[in-house]
């Protein structure tokens, strides 16, 4: 992933969400249930009921990406510990994907 020189910050969805969202579902529960701006280049990380598979969305200055991992063992995250958290995490997203 690139990330912009600056703050990024990253806005964990707190409640699980269905997979078969792609771009348009996935901006449209960044503005109306995370209320921020997609457009603003920070992450916004959206976990299954099961927690086996994320899905990031950002915008990097010309369009907007999505990356997705499915994890063949294991889960990212429980579903007890998404539910209600609607938390913004400050730290790097090495912990959570293991992307960096």
């Amino acid at each position: 992933m690139f990330f912009p020189e600056g703050r990024v910050r990253v806005f964990l969805h707190g409640r699980p969400v269905d997979m078969r969202k792609s771009f348009t579902g996935l901006i449209a529960l960044t503005q109306q249930a995370l209320a921020q701006d997609p457009l603003s280049g920070h992450l916004f990380v959206f976990v299954n009921r099961r927690g086996d598979y994320l899905k990031i969305l950002y915008w990097d200055r010309s369009g907007f990406c999505l990356w997705c991992k499915r994890l063949e063992r294991g889960r990212f995250i429980s579903a007890s510990s998404v539910i209600g958290a609607d938390a913004r995490i400050r730290s790097s997203m090495s912990p959570v994907c293991g992307c960096c």
